[in-house]
Parts: structure tokens; C-alpha cells; sequence
């Protein structure tokens, strides 16, 4: 369980990470900008493309249950993105998106205990 824990936190920190990049690419674009764009493009593909690997391990530690690997990886990423976005951009989230975000964890625990 362990194991699957922190692959799984791996995982997620590397998405996020890989997401950050893109958004942050996509800053100040304009005339000039394409190079900037170019290496935060770059370098999101290869953290996200690096996260996979996280995710096969879980699959290989987790044979039986692929689709509880993915809804842990995907919805462990979805939460993770919106919570470091609002931060890391100064954003409010409304109560209706907190309460997407209450809605996906729940989702999320029913979907692995049931």
C-alpha cells in the first residue's frame, strides 16, 4: 500500500508539474515569444511523458484492479491541478467548483471502496 502511495503522489507531482509548464509557456506569447514557448512545451512533455512510467508500475502492482488505478491517478491529478492552480494564479475558486472538487473525491472514494 506503501508503495502504491507514493507512486501514486509521484505521479501526481509530475502531472501538476507538466501542466505548470504548459500554462506557464503560454504566458506572454507574441512575437519573439515562440522559443519560450517551444521550451516550456518541451519540457512539459517530458515531465508528463516521465509521469507515465509512475503510472504502469501502479498497473503492475495493482494487476487486478486497472480501473482503480486510473480513477486514483486521474482524479488525484484533477484535484491537484485545480487546488496548485488557484494558488500558484492567485485564482478564487466559487463554491461550485469546490463543491466539483468535493463531488470528484467523493466519486473517487465510492468508486474504490465499492
Amino acid at each position: 500500500m506503501l508503495q502504491i502511495s507514493v507512486l501514486l503522489v509521484l505521479f501526481c507531482v509530475t502531472q501538476v508539474a507538466a501542466m505548470l509548464l504548459f500554462k506557464m509557456g503560454s504566458l506572454h506569447t507574441g512575437p519573439g515569444m515562440r522559443a519560450r514557448w517551444a521550451a516550456y512545451w518541451i519540457a512539459g512533455n517530458l515531465v508528463g511523458t516521465g509521469s507515465v512510467v509512475f503510472m504502469v508500475k501502479m498497473y503492475e502492482l495493482m494487476p487486478h484492479s486497472p480501473n482503480l488505478v486510473t480513477v486514483l491517478g486521474m482524479s488525484s491529478v484533477f484535484i491537484a491541478c485545480q487546488l496548485v492552480f488557484a494558488l500558484w494564479f492567485r485564482s478564487s475558486l466559487t463554491r461550485l467548483q469546490w463543491a466539483g472538487i468535493a463531488i470528484v473525491a467523493a466519486g473517487t472514494v465510492l468508486t474504490c471502496i465499492g
